[in-house]
């Protein structure tokens, strides 16, 4: 009979040391949901008996012994739990320092440990005072411990599943916005607010996003992790529906124009849904993407999302396209790219800090045509025809 006695209670501190995680986890703005909420529950729960089961199991191997002098220890130091349930029905206490108020539930977990704690060493004393058995009984303690483990574990990885959830809104209706010199169709979406968005889904090919901060905000993120699921439509392939593991992107915040964020076709299901966007100024650390946990950003940040498209990609099948542009009349030594001290080409030094320079890159033509061609075909002017205000042939 004391067995099952002390399976519940530790069943009921296990209870009430996940409720004050959901709720202390609560306070603080990192959980949010009903589903979340119980399956945090469930998984601190089944650790915390897993805990307790396998210090039983190790007393057992240590000190066995058929007395229940330890059980009726141990029992205690559960119930010290029930110091947790002030907090946790919201008592006021009247506290003497301000200071106090605020970490008031740690000093009710003080409290619950330091008795525990305590109560601990008395369940190990009894055992040494006990008169000793045989090991057996060790491996019903572990198996409890390794079915409540697979327990915690299981809740765990629901836990993190329904954290997974961005918590999207349906996205209003899009309106012209300028990024720059140029406009797009955009929506505004909040940092760590996400956008449930059902139009321009259909058809087939890459889905596009464009992002960009709001005209005129100062000191906003210069980068954005952008969060993007996709959710198929129901289907034979797709069942009743589903969401497709999340991609997570960084993407720069440019305020001279639009940053595009690109999903390949092969990473989308075959009919869409719906897209539920969010983003962050920051990352979320990986150990809390693991878990489940997701803090909340609380700057008000807001960025302008356009899109999305479907973008249908070239064939692939020849060579790549290329586009040359030539500035004729510039010297090279004579660009803000190349150190010069007069802002002779702003745009082009921007640009060239994200690309490919060779600065030490010459054709054996003067003239821009005989460059350009030789710059495109890699052959001598001669060969190519193209010099002098001579043009030769096309190249294939």
């Amino acid at each position: 009979m004391i067995v099952p006695l002390h399976i519940v209670s530790v069943a009921l501190a296990g209870g009430l040391t996940g409720l004050w995680v959901r709720r202390m986890l609560a306070a603080l703005g990192w959980l949010s949901g009903f589903e979340s909420g119980i399956l945090l529950v469930a998984a601190v729960a089944a650790g915390y008996i897993a805990a307790q089961l396998g210090f039983m199991a190790l007393i057992c191997l240590l000190k066995p012994t058929r007395s229940p002098a330890p059980l009726l220890c141990d029992m205690p130091a559960q119930l010290a739990a029930l110091a947790l349930v002030p907090w946790l029905l919201g008592v006021s206490i009247p506290w003497p320092a301000a200071i106090l108020h605020k970490v008031e539930p740690l000093l009710f977990l003080g409290a619950f440990g330091a008795v525990h704690a305590f109560l601990k060493l008395m369940v190990f004393f009894a055992a040494m005072q006990a008169r000793p058995s045989g090991r057996a009984g060790a491996l019903g303690w572990a198996g409890g411990a390794a079915a409540a483990l697979l327990l915690a574990a299981g809740a765990q990885q629901g836990f993190a599943r329904s954290s997974a959830d961005l918590g999207a809104v349906a996205a209003g209706d899009p309106a012209w916005t300028r990024s720059g010199h140029t406009w797009a169709k955009a929506r505004e979406i909040r940092e760590g607010i996400g956008l449930s968005i059902l139009d321009g889904v259909e058809g087939r090919g890459d889905l596009v996003l464009l992002a960009a901060p709001p005209e005129g905000e100062t000191g906003g993120p210069d980068s954005a992790f952008v969060t993007v699921a996709v959710e198929a439509a129901p289907g034979p392939s797709s069942g009743n529906g589903s969401v497709l593991p999340v991609h997570t992107h960084v993407i720069p915040l440019d305020r001279d124009g639009w940053t595009e964020l690109r999903l390949p076709e092969a990473l989308l299901p075959e009919k869409i849904a719906a897209v539920e966007v969010a983003w962050s100024s920051k990352p979320n650390p990986e150990w809390m993407r693991r878990i489940g946990l997701r803090p909340p950003p609380g700057t008000g940040h807001r960025m302008q999302l356009a899109g999305p498209w479907r973008a249908v990609s070239g064939a692939g099948a020849g060579a790549p396209s290329i586009v040359l542009l030539a500035a004729e009349g510039v010297g090279a030594e004579n660009t803000s790219l190349l150190g010069y001290s007069r802002e002779t080409t702003p745009r082009l030094r921007e640009w060239g800090n994200g690309a490919m320079v060779f600065e030490q890159a010459y054709t054996p033509a003067p003239d821009a045509a005989a460059a350009c061609m030789t710059l495109l075909t890699g052959l001598h002017p001669l060969r190519h025809g193209y010099l002098n205000g001579r043009t030769g042939e096309l190249p294939p």
